[in-house]
């Protein structure tokens, strides 16, 4: 099994978030979980990926339930890029990359994604959308067995999200988990499940 999870609680602020969750996920699933605003989509993902400790309860990816051994399992991509506006597309996807350890051609990767030609504008000057771009392009040089994408489809134009449900497909054949967390998924990617989380703000 690529994800076990068993009994989760987690607690915020004096506030139960979750309680009893379960998600057993195989190889090549695509999960979403999907809930408004303060339900604790971003914690959840957090405790997965051995970021956030404050709960009880059994999380493994591929029977190794150690934070660190987790992280090394996993690409957490949030909802803020992390593209840094001084720097270049090349150079912004190379931190990424250098951060996670990945590999490959920059400016090939880039072109990928519709930045050719951009490779060397400051990302301070790019659109939010040719930003995530950038971001995007580091997803096709990584192979972590879980991915967990917290609303990877804000601020990207419908090419862009074209482009990234295209990855996630290719992801999801290569024997990958795919953890969404987002309110809706494109009509195209079809979760094999769907777990609502129900608290509020």
């Amino acid at each position: 099994m690529a994800l076990n999870i068993e009994q989760i609680r987690i607690e915020r602020d004096e506030r139960v978030l979750l309680d009893g969750f379960d998600l057993q996920a195989q190889p090549g699933e695509l999960i979403q979980i999907a809930g408004p605003n303060g339900a604790g989509k971003s914690t959840l993902l957090r405790a997965i990926a051995g970021l956030y400790s404050e709960f009880s309860g059994l999380i493994q990816i591929q029977g190794e339930s150690a934070a660190t051994e987790r992280r090394r399992r996993v690409l957490m991509w949030t909802a803020l890029a992390g593209v840094k506006a001084r720097l270049d597309a090349r150079q912004n996807l190379k931190w990424l990359m250098d951060l996670r350890g990945d590999q490959g051609d920059l400016d090939g990767l880039l072109a990928q994604v519709g930045l050719y030609g951009w490779e060397d504008a400051l990302a301070g000057t790019l659109s939010t959308g040719q930003a995530r771009r950038i971001a995007l392009a580091s997803l096709y040089a990584n192979d972590a067995p879980v991915w967990l994408l917290d609303e990877p489809f804000n601020a990207i134009d419908v090419q862009g999200q074209a482009l990234l449900a295209l990855r996630i497909r290719e992801r999801l054949s290569q024997g990958g988990v795919v953890l969404l967390a987002t309110h809706h998924t494109p009509s195209d990617l079809m979760p094999d499940q769907v777990l609502e989380l129900g608290a509020s703000e």
